[in-house]
């Protein structure tokens, strides 16, 4: 069983701020454009993250690792990752009290820090031809 914890730990030196939307294909230039304004107003201050979207976001994070541990495979997973990817043996305890302890300026910080406009990037799957699509 392959989890987005899993997922995130092997790539632990790098990482993803992502978005993504099922749109009718006749909106799709709308859906683009919103997704590109909320993401830069993460970083503007017109929307900017609140506390509560952290606090739900590191509990449904804690919600979702006791899950993925329920059975005696999954445990085994984590703990050889742990050490074959970082060297060291780290706790479900361990990783839950760094995710809780995460705050809400640091994640502010991080949004500021990847969130620039000649970064974004988008790909489309559908019947689109490059020449309709609006950025």
């Amino acid at each position: 069983m392959r989890s987005t914890f899993w997922i995130n730990d092997l790539y632990h030196d790098v990482g993803i701020f992502t978005g993504s939307a099922g749109v009718d294909p006749r909106r799709v230039n709308e859906a683009i454009i919103a997704m590109k304004q909320e993401f830069l107003a993460l970083v503007d201050g017109s929307k900017p993250i609140t506390q509560q979207e952290v606090d739900d976001a590191k509990e449904n994070i804690v919600g979702s690792t006791w899950l993925e541990l329920e059975d005696s495979q999954s445990v085994a997973s984590w703990y050889g990752m742990k050490q074959l990817l970082r060297g060291k043996i780290e706790t479900e305890e361990e990783v839950i009290a760094r995710i809780k302890a995460v705050s809400l300026e640091e994640v502010q910080q991080v949004a500021r820090d990847i969130v620039l406009e000649e970064n974004l990037y988008f790909s489309l799957i559908g019947p689109h031809k490059e020449s309709e699509i609006t950025w």
